[in-house]
């Protein structure tokens, strides 16, 4: 999904992202980003460089989290990743599908789990909500709690290596079914959060 260390490591690329719902009939996403950004938007907190981006030639949005030391104890480095606002037309449940691969730092450095990404929906305006663990379906998160200094700490998150990263492969996650209205507004969200290890 995304990686962080102050060093260079791979990035990771979201290839593709659909939501569905539980009776297949009714697609509010489905996007592989070949022909463009999807309209996705982006909003970076304390971040010192390297929020998400869209790669044209990779067709697909990454980020590298932070490849420069911001200082000790800075806190809340998150990038963000937005939906366009999505209009449900059906009642019912609908999953979260998304294509990625990752290498996040989660643990390497000086012990614990630290850094982390994960997913949120919000809905008709509301607050971006947290997707727990538990709501996955497929390939969820895969970290304990995180201790780092942003919004993930004491949770779960994706972190680590992903299967077969090396070889350029990609995972596909699912969460769901949420249910949703006729008429509800949706979008969802894939945090990136950073954290600077306190002296």
């Amino acid at each position: 999904m995304s990686k962080y260390l102050p060093s260079n490591l791979l990035v990771a690329p979201f290839l593709a992202i659909a939501m569905v719902s539980s009776a297949g009939a009714v697609d509010l996403l489905n996007e592989d980003f070949s022909g463009g950004d999807g309209g996705f938007t982006v909003i970076s907190e304390n971040l010192p460089t390297d929020p998400w981006a869209y790669d044209a030639v990779a067709e697909a949005w990454w980020t590298d989290g932070s490849e420069k030391e911001a200082g000790f104890g800075v806190p809340n480095q998150h990038t963000r990743l937005t939906s366009p606002e999505l209009t449900v037309d059906e009642n019912g449940g609908y999953f979260v599908i998304f294509d990625h691969r990752y290498d996040i730092e989660a643990g390497r450095r000086f012990g614990g789990l630290w850094d982390g990404a994960a997913l949120y929906i919000r809905v008709n305006g509301g607050s971006f909500d947290y997707v727990e663990a538990t709501e996955f379906t497929e390939n969820g998160y895969n970290t304990g709690a995180l201790i780092g200094a942003h919004v993930l700490r004491g949770r779960k998150a994706f972190g680590g290596i992903s299967t077969g990263h090396a070889a350029g492969t990609y995972i596909t996650s699912m969460a769901g079914p949420f249910g949703f209205s006729a008429g509800d507004i949706v979008q969802i969200q894939f945090l990136m959060a950073n954290t600077q290890m306190e002296r």
